[in-house]
Order: C-alpha cells, then structure tokens, then sequence
C-alpha cells in the first residue's frame, strides 16, 4: 500500500467556541506568550482534525499514519484512492513525499585550523558571524527553547560526547516509533543519529578548549522524524508532527536540515503548494521563526528543496571559509520568483563533534550552516525578546553582509550580530519624546521633575537605580557593554552601550 495524504474539507460538526478555548488551554504558557507576542491566540488550524473523517477513511482500508491540525489533513496507507476525491468531506488526495535524506561530507580533523583558546576549531564558523564579541556581550543564548527536527540525536545518559554533557533538552518525542527516546534504538540503522547530532552540536555544544556552539546556553527540544533507511515515506507525515509539537511547546525558533525535492518538480515550489513549506507557513504565523536549509543539490538555479521555498522561513545556504558559495548549495529563486535564500553561514569543514566518540569532525553541507543560522537567531531573539519571529528575520537579514545586493547565491548574506544588536537597539529605541538619549557612555536626560532611574540588563534584572533631579544633566553609565532598558520619569527604552 501507498502513502497518501487526504484532505478535509472541514473540522466537522464542532462546538467551536469550546473546542477552540480547549485548544489553548492545551498550549504551554511558553506558546501561548510567543502567540501573544506575535498577535495570533487560535484559529481553526488548531482544532484537531475530525475523528468521523478519519474512521470512514479506515472502514475503505486505510490505515492511519498521522495527523495535521494545522493542513486539517491525515495520511494513511491505502491500496485504493478511487473514490476518494467524490466524498463530500475530501477536499483532495495527493501522495506522501518521501525526502532525500540529508548528506554530509565528512573530513577527519587535521590539527585545529582557525583554532582560538576557548573556541577550539569551531571558532571561524563562529568569528564569521560576529559571534564570539557577542558571547562576551553576554548573549549565549539563555532563556530561548530550539526545536530540532532531524534523524535522531546521540545524547543517551552515560553515552553523550562530552562536549554535549552540560546540553539543556527540555523535551524528545520519536515520532519514528512513538516514545521518548531520540537516540538509537533497536532496528534502527547504525547512523540513524549521526546527523541530527551534529547539527544540534553545532548549536549547543560546550566544551571549552575544543567547541563552543553558537548559542550554548539555550533550551532545546527535540523532533525525531526522518527515518534513514530509504524504506518508507513517512517522514513528511513526522516533519508536520513534528512542527506542530515544537510549536505547542513553545519554542521560540526551530532547525531544520531536512530538503524535500526529489518528488517535487520546480512548479511546485511557489511557497503554497509543499505539504511541508504550508506547515513551516502555518508556524510561521504562530510566531516560530522557522530556519531551514535550502539543500546540497547547487549550483543550477531553482535548485533549492522544500520547504526553503516557504515566504516566512529563514532558508540556509552555505559558504566556505572565504565567504565563496559551495558549488554544492542549492540556489534560488523559487518559481515565483523571490530570491533565496535569506541568508549563508559557512558550510564548508564546519567543526562538530563526532557522535560516536569523544573526537570531533568537520562536516560539509547547508545542513551545518542551517543550525549555525538558528544559534544567531537564538541569541538576537535574546537580546530582543519582545520581538516578533518576523522582526527577527528581518533583522538578520538587513544587518547581513550582502543585505545592500541580496542575490539567489547568497541571499542577504552572512550574518553580522554586532551590526545586528546596534540596529535593534536603533529599531527599539523609544521615541523622542523619551525625556532621555544616549551619546556614547553618557545618558544625557531632561527631566521635568525630579525621578528615579532605573536600568535592567536583558534578564530583567535591575543594575543600576538612582535618584535625579529636575532639569537638564548627563550621567556616565559604568556598565558592561550590551543592551539595556532604561526606565525613567515613568518612560521606557532600549540603549546599546558600546
């Protein structure tokens, strides 16, 4: 039997005013304020998809493999889909993709090139996107929850590489096998979380001396969803699962090294028509930043893979030490012609662990620039809390090295999160009527009556609280360098101080 997605036409007879104040009591609290933030609460996509629909697809001998709020759809494997597309709650029938599983190339570790004290090789995958100055900002990542979807992730206790043994994982969920185990597991093919791995290290991994990832102090939960035996299609069914369980967990930003293109031809690729790229969508307007590789199939045009095509994502392509674009990333533009990818990270020899031993590996793929794009993401969405998954992207974007002469090569470029965090504090700065500005290290204020000023750094915590009186006067902040709020004479603002 075959793999076939059917879609619904609806959600059903529903006493909808409930079912939807259900739907967000099942939100964590972490979700529900992301939505807030981002101006969405629920809406139909998040009711679940009809149990009468589902049972009547079964009594014609389809057999349930999943199911997707958010498309309002379920897939089955069916010997028969004649008949289908005449009921009057199918909406339509199309088959199941299977994916090209992510491939990397692999290069031993010869010494430690671009090697810092503290970064180990891993530091110019690093330095090239401006991220060792903003560790030393403070931004490591606190505080943000990553979702990874991917092949599975060797973290099991007592078996961890040591540059992973400090990770913070939240939360697992297989939706291979359905439990909570992400690593190996009988029957699973040998390399099964190999590179799931190595792409959340690249992220998370903290071992002073030899790697540091990009954000090391963040949360993280994690999607087992591809399925590396070649044997089965499901893992589009997983990916959709998937997405929506990160979501309703209430991660702030997801990783994806994951492509679909094979069974998709460059018509399909407008950002509508993907099964995967309508999910990324669908996340998108629940406030996920969803960051995504474009693909390792370059360097024809229109080459890049679902759901890099999706018009909210963040789509990853890679490039060498040198800023040059890997012959192997996948390039734009989508067949409606907007350029991608948004941005590159480097790709090329990217220093991570080796999953199987306590050594390390360089690695070549977007796969390896994807989650270094999401660990700046995750420190920007840190720095910035308050704003949205698109203020986010945007920001990124228009701080990156390409942002003046964006192109389907390189998009807007690699990263720059230094350029990042002064144009979000310029972004984010009160407006004139503040009764204060920053000139250097000097906040110079005019107040009309005596206040009290009050400066939080980015954990909220208070570092400075000092009585003022009227009138015009300066004071020099003796603070670390970073982003903070100043609160004064009942009025509040964000300054960078250099």
């Amino acid at each position: 039997m075959l793999a076939w997605w059917v879609f619904f036409t609806d959600k059903g007879p529903v006493d909808t005013p409930r079912a939807l104040a259900e739907a967000w009591a099942q939100l964590t609290q972490r979700a529900k304020e992301r939505r807030l933030k981002n101006g969405y609460t629920v809406g139909p996509g998040d009711l679940p998809v009809y149990e009468g629909y589902i049972r009547e697809i079964e009594r014609r001998g389809g057999v349930l493999i999943g199911t997707s709020r958010w498309l309002n759809a379920a897939a089955f494997r069916l010997s028969d889909t004649a008949g289908l597309r005449a009921l009057p709650f199918v909406r339509d029938v199309r088959p199941v993709r299977p994916m090209a599983h992510p491939k990397v190339r692999v290069k031993p570790v010869e010494g430690k090139a671009w090697d810092s004290t503290e970064y180990g090789g891993a530091w110019w995958q690093l330095e090239m996107m401006q991220v060792p100055e903003v560790h030393q900002l403070g931004y490591r990542g606190e505080g943000v929850l990553v979702g990874f979807l991917d092949t599975g992730f060797h973290i099991q206790p007592g078996d961890r590489h040591p540059a992973l043994e400090s990770l913070r994982v939240v939360a697992t969920w297989d939706f291979i096998n359905g439990d909570t185990v992400v690593w190996n597991e009988p029957g699973d093919p040998s390399s099964q979380d190999f590179h799931g791995t190595i792409c959340m290290a690249a992220v998370g991994g903290y071992l002073p001396g030899e790697l540091i990832g990009v954000a090391p102090r963040a949360q993280f939960a994690l999607a087992k969803t591809e399925d590396v035996s070649d044997e089965y299609p499901e893992e589009e069914v997983y990916y959709v699962e998937g997405l929506e369980w990160l979501e309703g967990l209430g991660c702030d930003l997801t990783s994806s090294s994951l492509a679909y293109f094979d069974w998709y031809s460059y018509e399909d690729l407008d950002g509508d028509h993907a099964v995967t790229t309508v999910a990324v969508d669908s996340a998108a307007a629940r406030g996920l930043l969803c960051v995504t590789a474009m693909g390792n199939s370059g360097p024809d045009p229109g080459s890049l893979g679902a759901p890099a095509d999706a018009d909210s994502c963040v789509s990853v392509g890679a490039v060498d030490a040198d800023g040059w674009v890997a012959d192997f990333s996948s390039r734009g533009p989508t067949y409606d012609g907007r350029t991608k990818p948004e941005l590159v990270a480097m790709g090329v020899d990217v220093y991570s662990v080796d999953p199987y031993s306590s050594g390390y590996g360089r690695y070549s793929g977007t796969s390896l620039a994807t989650p270094l794009v999401a660990g700046a993401a995750a420190l920007l969405i840190q720095a910035f809390p308050e704003m949205s998954n698109m203020e986010i992207r945007q920001l990124l974007m228009e701080t990156a090295t390409h942002a003046q002469d964006p192109d389907n090569n390189h998009g807007w470029g690699v990263p720059q999160l230094l350029n990042a965090l002064q144009q979000g504090v310029s972004q984010k700065r009160a407006p004139k009527s503040l009764p204060f500005r920053l000139l250097g290290r000097r906040l110079v204020y005019e107040l009309p009556f005596p206040s009290r000023l009050q400066v939080y750094d980015p954990a909220g915590r208070l570092v400075l609280s000092r009585g003022l009186p009227a009138g015009e006067g300066s004071l020099r902040l003796e603070l670390r360098p970073g982003v903070y709020v100043v609160s004064l004479a009942g009025l509040s603002g964000a300054v960078f101080v250099p």
